[in-house]
């Protein structure tokens, strides 16, 4: 492999590491709680505060998301 390649594929995986993340986000902070409330598991917990935490995770997904874009950016 050329020196750009190899290159490339260091940026591919951090890349593909980001992406992995942001899907982990999403999954954990915007779906699981939903759900958790729908099935009565969280009681304690208003849905305005499950909304806006909901929201943050999903706006710092994208965010990581776009960086794992910008990454792919550089490639060679």
């Amino acid at each position: 492999m050329t020196p750009d390649e190899i290159f490339n594929e260091h940026l591919k995986l951090g890349a593909i590491y980001l992406n992995g993340l942001a899907i982990a986000t999403v999954t954990a902070g915007t779906f699981g709680p939903i759900i958790s409330y729908s099935l009565g598991l969280i009681a304690n917990v208003g849905p305005g505060v499950l909304f806006l935490a909901s929201a943050a995770c999903f706006v710092i997904s994208a965010a990581i998301h776009l960086i794992a874009q910008s990454i792919l950016g550089a490639l060679r």
